[in-house]
């Protein structure tokens, strides 16, 4: 009696009682995971035959939620991990930064939640993702777009709207423009950068609030948090349009003109101007100058960075402190419970004399750009210069050949997409500032309630609950040390998760690993794993081996020949400034730090993302 159209409406009636029986179970057994037996008689009637508790299920996989989630954007969006309190926050207020306002304008369902946090690494919703592929015309969607989700997800597959979806979309795309002025690239760009001024404004001003009672020091962190939560608002759309401006023109520039991915790469870096670069040339200036005074030179090579601290000569004191007055809300990792340089100044001290220490950064060797030469004979080499030198010679050929009209396209979404990149490095700076500002106000809050700096692992509300005496201090610092405990525990992350199942990008053989590309180049060398910029024992041309960076990274990426990253996509921070320094890189290598180790000679290609192990 089966419907030969769709047999599965036969057997609607017993997944509802199946349905039924399981909720059944849940309200006697909790949330517990189960192994369940059932039957179906010839009556139709539905047994319980066995229902036992699963014992051996891996406690990771049981705090991942069901559903598709995806690494993918997340890995550009916020790499580092997340503490208790901000991921609590981040969930929280998602609905605000999460372009759903946008999408229900447009029509198109919003999937909730939008994110989750994962051991403490934040995902999309990859079904949101599919939903909103769905509503692309087939012929538009790019295949960056596809790569968001996992092959097994099929979002090649997925059919395109009807006629009625599409053009009531596109209709609805005016009233987008009307409701939302910074869906307009050319308009958001400019109320982006008025935004910033504002926020800055704002953090100064939130930063002189005086604190005293518990009740204070609390309303100011609450403040803080708004001020984030303002920031992820306003920088919705600029990285967006930093995003996609990028898939469009790799799209152009590889499908259409049939130019390589490093030629796209060089095209992307082409004279880059942001906050990150500037604290690169900050840095090598200060080293430059420690290198040019003998004794000097000896005291950074020969001291530990701890004593330097202490017995810094006056004149590089003051250097020092007017770096860290503009910069010391920078960090090697954004994730809160790490100092900033502010607070640990001799991790600026130990990536100084990382630069001192290599010999390309005497004055003599330096080329008038800044950059450093080509490395000396038997070390690796790399490629010198900016990324405008490092152009492929047959680009501008390639690009001639072309219409006039499609070059100046291409030239206009060239121009446009590097102005959002750098405003995202800009965006990035005052985030690092508003989070140092919570960091030093939850420390506060710390010593004033016993908590020290495990007041990181509660979150807002249990926080407030304490301020109010609803939750004793003891009962709160027990729960934050376990999930400090839990926070240490090392824990493989994937770039995906399809109910509660692992699966990653790319798969690799023995002596070949691959990722994603995103600054061109070859280079051999010795492979060193770093895990502290500070503390690294790196030499010019050594490749870089972590499994993320920061923007506290970047001084010591005019050392590398190469970096390879577990973490981080084409928009990380790191891959951005690697391309304007010429520092082939490749990220998204999954298990890069366990498979490639210490002092192994490899080969990596940043163009097409690979790295190659040497027997």
């Amino acid at each position: 009696a089966a419907d030969e159209k769709d047999p599965l409406l036969y057997l609607y009636p017993f997944w509802r009682g199946i349905a039924q029986l399981l909720k059944d179970l849940e309200f006697y057994n909790g949330t517990k995971p189960l192994d369940i037996e059932w039957a179906v008689d010839d009556q139709n009637k539905i047994w319980l035959l066995q229902s036992r508790t699963i014992t051996a299920v891996d406690d990771a996989a049981a705090q991942i939620p069901p559903g598709l989630w995806t690494r993918k954007i997340a890995n550009d969006l916020w790499a580092d991990r997340l503490t208790p309190f901000l991921a609590h926050h981040m969930l929280k207020n998602a609905p605000r930064f999460d372009l759903s306002r946008a999408l229900k304008i447009l029509g198109i369902p919003v999937i909730r939640p939008t994110l989750t946090v994962i051991k403490g690494y934040l995902f999309l919703n990859g079904e949101s993702i599919k939903k909103g592929i769905s509503y692309l015309p087939v012929r538009l969607r790019l295949p960056e777009i596809g790569s968001l989700l996992p092959a097994t997800a099929e979002a090649d597959r997925l059919p395109g709207p009807s006629i009625r979806t599409f053009f009531s979309v596109c209709f609805r795309s005016v009233l987008l423009l009307i409701l939302e002025p910074g869906v307009n690239p050319f308009i958001g760009l400019r109320l982006a950068k008025h935004d910033l001024k504002a926020i800055n404004g704002k953090i100064d001003r939130v930063s002189a609030m005086p604190v005293g009672s518990l009740r204070l020091t609390f309303d100011k962190i609450l403040v803080a948090l708004e001020i984030l939560t303002r920031l992820q608002t306003k920088n919705q759309w600029p990285y967006f349009f930093a995003t996609f401006n990028t898939w469009i023109l790799r799209w152009l520039l590889i499908r259409c003109l049939g130019l390589t991915h490093t030629d796209f790469l060089n095209l992307l870096s082409e004279n880059a101007n942001n906050i990150s670069i500037k604290i690169e040339k900050n840095f090598r200036k200060m080293a430059q100058d420690i290198a040019q005074d003998k004794d000097l030179t000896d005291l950074f090579l020969h001291m530990s960075a701890d004593n330097l601290a202490k017995n810094l000569p006056p004149t590089v004191q003051v250097e020092l402190n007017k770096f860290l007055s503009k910069y010391g809300c920078r960090s090697r990792h954004r994730t809160l419970f790490i100092k900033r340089w502010s607070e640990s100044p001799q991790e600026v001290i130990g990536i100084l004399q990382s630069l001192v220490r290599n010999h390309h950064l005497n004055t003599s060797e330096l080329l008038d750009d800044g950059s450093p030469p080509a490395a000396k004979p038997g070390s690796a080499t790399r490629p010198s210069g900016s990324a405008h030198d490092r152009k492929s010679t047959g680009l501008a050929d390639k690009l001639a050949t072309t219409a006039v009209g499609a070059r100046s396209f291409i030239r206009l979404i060239t121009r446009i997409t590097r102005s959002f990149l750098d405003l995202r490095e800009d965006l990035r700076f005052t985030l690092d500032r508003i989070l140092h500002l919570i960091r030093q106000t939850l420390l506060l809050l710390g010593e004033q309630t016993g908590l020290g700096d495990k007041v990181m692992f509660l979150n807002a509300d249990e926080l407030n609950d304490i301020v109010m005496g609803k939750l004793d201090s003891i009962q709160a610092k027990r729960k934050a040390i376990c999930r400090y405990n839990e926070f240490l525990r090392p824990f493989d992350v994937a770039t995906f998760y399809n109910d509660g199942l692992a699966e990653n990008e790319f798969q690799s053989d023995t002596n070949l690993i691959r990722g994603i590309g995103t600054s061109p180049g070859r280079v051999s060398g010795r492979a060193k794993i770093v895990r502290d910029p500070s503390k690294a024992d790196i030499r010019y041309g050594d490749i870089l081996i972590a499994k993320n960076t920061d923007p506290g990274w970047t001084p010591i990426l005019s050392i590398a020949g190469g970096m390879v990253m577990e973490e981080g996509g084409l928009l990380n921070h790191c891959s951005i400034v690697a391309r304007e320094l010429g520092v082939p890189s490749i990220v998204g290598v999954h298990q890069a730090t366990r498979r490639i180790k210490d002092n192994d000679l490899i080969t990596i290609d940043g163009g097409l993302g690979v790295v190659a192990l040497e027997e």
